[in-house]
C-alpha cells in the first residue's frame, strides 16, 4: 500500500528496558542517599558502620546503573529518553558519592 504525501508515519520504536532499569536504580540510589543524609544529620554525623556500608553499596550501585545506561544505547529502534536520564542521574550521583568519600578520607 502506497502512502499518501503528507501522511505521518511513526516508526515502531520501544522504550529500552535497560534504560528504564537504570532510571529506577538512580531513583532508588537517590532515595537511599537522602535517607543516609537524614540519618546522619539526626545522629550529628556519627551514623555508624552500617550507614557506611550502605553508602558504599550506593556508590557501587551508581556505577552499575551507569554501565547499564551505557549498554542500553546499543539497542535498535528505541527511545533514548530513559537511557539519557539514567546515564545523567547515575553519573551525577556517582560523582557526588565519590566527592563525599574523598572529603571523608581527607584527600
Amino acid at each position: 500500500m502506497k502512502r499518501k504525501k503528507g501522511e505521518i508515519h511513526f516508526q515502531a520504536r520501544k522504550h529500552s528496558v535497560s534504560g528504564n532499569l537504570s532510571v529506577f536504580i538512580a531513583l532508588l540510589n537517590l532515595t537511599v542517599l537522602g535517607a543516609l543524609a537524614w540519618t546522619s544529620g539526626l545522629n550529628d554525623g556519627s551514623s555508624g558502620m552500617a550507614a557506611g556500608v550502605v553508602g558504599i553499596l550506593v556508590f557501587l550501585s551508581c556505577a552499575c546503573g551507569f554501565m547499564i545506561a551505557l549498554y542500553s544505547f546499543g539497542g535498535k529502534d528505541i527511545y533514548y529518553t530513559a537511557s539519557v536520564a539514567g546515564l545523567l542521574m547515575n553519573g551525577i550521583l556517582f560523582a557526588v558519592c565519590l566527592g563525599l568519600y574523598l572529603i571523608g578520607a581527607g584527600i
